[in-house]
């Protein structure tokens, strides 16, 4: 599933990102350029204005909660967000996808201690950052295990990680 995001929902765009969802973030576009921007490249267009939700309601979900828990669990129910997930595959800052590289590649790109105690990376080719296991990685799993139950994500997945310092 892909999505356009606009800018009352940057923590959701964040969150389908870690779920491994293409979720592209916009902001400062008018209702009716976001609106034909989802429809040329085939996006669910996620909005927490209401206003643009009422105006086409088939290419626009609107989003109710304030939560960001409570905004990832209304989707899920409308949406097969996560039958379709592939956790830690996406770029957390630029959308891109994350590709398993091996350890070398992230010798010198990486902090020393890290490069020494993590096995595996993800590297994002668009925006060139390194993705690893770290507290970060840590914390993300806790909270989605939180919001939809113990065990998930599995691990295993493709460019799992923390990130290099942002």
């Amino acid at each position: 599933m892909k999505f356009l995001v606009d800018s009352t929902a940057g923590a959701l765009c964040r969150w389908l990102r870690i779920l491994g969802h293409d979720a592209r973030y916009v902001s400062g576009a008018t209702a009716g350029e976001m609106l034909s921007m989802a429809r040329r490249e085939g996006r669910i267009l996620l909005s927490r204005n209401r206003s643009l939700s009422s105006r086409d309601p088939v290419a626009v979900t609107g989003i109710h909660a304030d939560l960001l828990e409570d905004q990832l669990r209304d989707l899920s129910g409308t949406l097969p967000l996560l039958e379709k997930a592939k956790p830690f595959t996406r770029c957390l800052v630029c959308n891109g996808t994350l590709d398993f590289v091996p350890k070398e590649s992230a010798r010198n790109r990486v902090p020393p201690y890290v490069f020494q105690t993590q096995e595996a990376f993800g590297y994002c080719a668009t925006c060139d950052r390194f993705y690893w296991k770290a507290t970060h990685w840590e914390a993300m799993r806790a909270r989605l295990g939180s919001m939809f139950g113990p065990g998930f994500p599995e691990e295993g997945v493709l460019g799992e990680g923390g990130h290099d310092g942002e």
